[in-house]
């Protein structure tokens, strides 16, 4: 009802607008957007003021419950802040703790209703719900001890981090509270989690306790394991001496595509390389191992070798092999519909897990094999595949958006919705079971009203997970805090657009928009890319002024990226740089010094150290963040693509293969290898001379 009322609304108010596009363009209003928000709570908040007022505890206390049991993980605007909003339950929880008559009133009625369902098992429905009864507190140990059983610490970190202004936290429930926070900070090993650890210490015995001692528990080496994708900052790599000819290139599928038929390409496709066109492709590196979802098919290649070690085609996956260029994943929508992809195709690693999103994302829906697929990433097995419409009936028309991410066994996805009837447009995030593909949360991030059969391509954003929360600004008019574990919010901003979904035909899937971290703050590019913000993590709130988006050059950016203490804002040809602690303030420099000629930056600019590598038509450009107006590195390629530096090698991607390329030292001591191993196979000596020569 609350979605076909917001539509309504949408298209009043679209009509009161002027209707047609040339009054919307001479108008330009900011187009609504929606958050979950509980019209009820907020008149429930009032009611209680009321109650408070004639001193009727008991239904204040009532009424406050209802909340809790029925609308804890919505949203309610907070106060001098009409776009900011606050979940519902720790609205209720800093109500309670703010007003100590209604406080004791509210654990009288309900401390008996919580310990009967303690006694009967329901720990975390107690967690949930009752928190601040005396069983709740004693709930939330027993969640947070199976949470560390479980090693998602920093789910127990925050479960326990509830209990700071408990009324109950004194004498053996403090101690037993402070001793689990000890063994998490054991895991994290984090400043921050140590100070907390130890206050609690000395508050559970009243200062008389010796410091904790700060040793670190190590993580089996599996357990640690992540992946590194062309979406992640990588460590320092010396690319100096890269050879631009690759040691090992291998298709991306099972055949080798021939080349292209003679058809005409739109302008802007004509001068690029026939298999970087769309360069929808974004390698991810484990170990030694190599990972990529072509759309069809989730695959692994040894790192120096490119030997495929395994391929899953997901059952119901039927399409045929591609045979050319214009067979190629992708690019067929592109011919079909004019229009790109709207999403990269990823791959995410969590230890022995890969999760991936096949299928193609493209206005507003996923073509082909649209399910997310979780696989054994050691073997290739499948472990469970599913749609969003499997997770919950009421996302039959929803398809799953972004790069998956991986928090303590909790996949956290977005999926998008589109009702065309209805002209709105939503944003849900998920939390699913890595294990079992067993949905634990769903939330409704934000609505808008959009206007369908729009040519141009809307290349969305992605979402980032630090210390156990989720962070995703979308398209829409919206970014949101969430915790990973739970799903609970922590704030949701608006940031209304001020034009209705402005795509672009000469939008990219690798253009795709993340939040990025700076300490307790976050900075992101605004969903109409027109501004460049920073945000409290911690509240939502707006922090300076932030900056205009044509500050950091025309054409404005696309997408932001942090290289050491820098930020960088990417835009079709160019980079603008600033301190990223200077954001509001600070000198923003360009680099390179002239626009990038010819078809502009061609693939995912990726952060390197302190080096931003740039993909181009030929190769790529390596610009030092601290000087950008230096003369960039060149380093021409045979095959360009999206690219991926690590160990001082070079991966590339582009719409069909997959090359690797190394300085000459190391290629010549594994040729050398090679050729020792296996006289007669005359491969590496034909290599070795081609390299040399």
């Amino acid at each position: 009802m609350r979605t076909a009322r917001r539509a309504c609304l949408v298209l009043a108010g679209l009509l009161a607008a002027g209707g047609p596009v040339g009054a919307q363009e001479r108008i330009q209003p900011a187009n609504p957007v929606y958050v979950d928000d509980s019209p009820g709570a907020t008149d429930t908040f009032a009611r209680v003021r009321d109650h408070l007022a004639t001193h009727n505890l008991d239904e204040a206390a009532r009424i406050l419950q209802v909340l809790l049991d029925e609308q804890a993980d919505r949203v309610v605007p907070s106060a001098g802040d009409s776009d900011l909003f606050q979940g519902v339950r720790q609205h209720v929880h800093a109500l309670l703790l703010s007003t100590p008559a209604l406080l004791e009133r509210y654990r009288l009625l309900i401390g008996p209703r919580a310990e009967q369902a303690l006694n009967d098992g329901q720990a975390e429905l107690v967690e949930r719900r009752y928190l601040l009864s005396p069983s709740g507190l004693e709930a939330a140990l027993r969640v947070a001890q199976r949470q560390i059983e479980g090693a998602s610490f920093e789910a127990a970190r925050l479960t326990l981090l509830q209990l700071a202004n408990h009324p109950d936290r004194s004498g053996k429930a403090a101690g037993d509270a402070a001793d689990l926070l000890a063994l998490v900070a054991r895991y994290l090993d984090r400043p921050d989690v140590w100070q907390n650890a130890q206050a609690w210490a000395r508050a559970a015995h009243g200062g008389a306790t010796p410091p904790i001692d700060e040793h670190a528990e190590p993580w089996p080496t599996i357990a640690a394991r992540r992946g590194l994708s062309a979406l992640d900052p990588a460590p320092t790599s010396n690319l100096t001496g890269m050879l631009g000819k690759p040691l090992a290139t291998v298709p991306i599928g099972l055949t080798e595509p021939a080349p292209g038929r003679d058809e005409p390409e739109p302008p802007r496709q004509e001068h690029l390389p026939p298999f970087a066109r769309e360069l929808a492709f974004l390698p991810t590196v484990a170990g030694d191992t190599i990972y990529l979802n072509d759309g069809r098919a989730i695959s692994a290649w040894d790192v120096f070798t490119l030997s495929r070690r395994w391929r899953v085609v997901p059952a119901g996956a039927d399409e045929p092999e591609p045979v050319g260029p214009d067979d190629l994943p992708g690019r067929q929508f592109r011919k079909r519909w004019a229009q790109s992809l709207e999403d990269p195709n990823t791959v995410t690693i969590w230890g022995r897990i890969a999760v991936a999103a096949t299928g193609f994302a493209f206005d507003g829906q996923r073509a082909g094999d649209a399910r997310l697929h979780a696989v054994d990433a050691e073997s290739g097995r499948l472990l469970w595949s599913v749609l969003p419409v499997g997770l919950d009936p009421t996302l039959a028309q929803s398809s799953f958006r972004g790069p998956p991410l991986v928090c303590e066994g909790v996949v956290i996805v977005a999926a998008r919705s589109s009702v065309p009837d209805r002209r709105l447009m939503s944003l849900y995030l998920l939390g699913i079971d890595v294990h079992t593909g067993r949905l634990l949360w769903q939330r409704l991030v934000g609505s808008a009203g959009w206007l369908p059969f729009r040519p141009e391509a809307r290349v969305g954003d992605a979402a980032v997970v630090d210390e156990g929360i989720v962070y995703r600004s979308d398209i829409l008019g919206v970014v949101g805090a969430y915790e990973a574990h739970t799903g609970r919010p922590l704030w949701v901003r608006r940031l209304p657009p001020k034009q209705m979904y402005g795509g672009d035909d000469s939008a990219k899937a690798w253009q795709l928009n993340t939040p990025v971290l700076d300490g307790p703050s976050l900075v992101i590019l605004s969903p109409d890319r027109q501004r460049v913000l920073r945000l409290d993590r911690a509240t939502g709130a707006l922090i300076g002024r932030g900056r205009a988006a044509d500050e950091f050059g025309t054409p404005t950016p696309n997408y932001l990226v942090r290289v050491g203490g820098t930020l960088a804002a990417v835009s079709a040809n160019r980079i603008g740089l600033v301190p990223i602690e200077a954001l509001d303030t600070g000198t923003i420099r360009l680099a390179p010094p002239a626009p990038v000629p010819d078809q502009g930056i061609n693939g995912r600019v990726a952060a390197v150290g302190d080096r931003l590598l740039v993909p181009t038509v030929s190769g790529l450009l390596s610009i030092n963040a601290a000087e950008p107006s230096s003369e960039p590195e060149r380093i021409p390629l045979d095959n360009p693509g999206n690219v991926l530096a690590f160990q001082n090698q070079l991966l590339v991607v582009d719409d069909a293969w997959v090359h690797a390329y190394l300085q000459w030292e190391l290629t010549e001591q594994i040729l050398n290898e090679r050729m020792g191993a296996d006289p007669s196979d005359p491969a590496p000596a034909v290599t070795f001379a081609e390299l040399a020569y």
